[in-house]
């Protein structure tokens, strides 16, 4: 019968980045690597089915480790340096009632201040 036997992987090109097999090349300089480390720049989705591809015709093994990173957002980030819009309100009250003025706080009670 002509032709190979058994599987032959059948390379999955995105762009000009054959992933498969810069999946493999590396596993020839490591036996095991993370791949967020390895190929950041390469999407989630793409590498889950080079890995699959691999896997499928008994190249590699694979183990999935599953990980949440909590980032700021940018608004996040102004309101961690700068304050909410809350507490910078709050602040210029506490401000001004600290220089003699009455403020009347959300329970209803008044609050002076006592500079002297």
């Amino acid at each position: 019968m002509p032709g190979q036997r058994g599987p032959v992987p059948v390379p999955a090109v995105s762009g000009n980045r054959d992933t498969a097999k810069e999946i493999l090349d590396e596993l020839d300089s490591q036996s095991t690597f993370q791949t967020e480390d390895k190929f950041p720049d390469v999407s989630q989705i793409e590498i889950k089915a080079a890995l699959d591809r691999l896997a499928s015709r008994s190249m590699i093994t694979y183990e999935t480790k599953e990980s949440q990173v909590v980032v700021l957002t940018e608004e996040g980030e102004t309101i961690s340096k700068e304050g909410s819009h809350e507490y910078k309100v709050c602040s210029e009250k506490l401000q001004r009632c600290s220089a003699g003025l009455t403020m009347l706080c959300r329970c209803g009670k008044r609050l002076q201040s006592r500079a002297k």
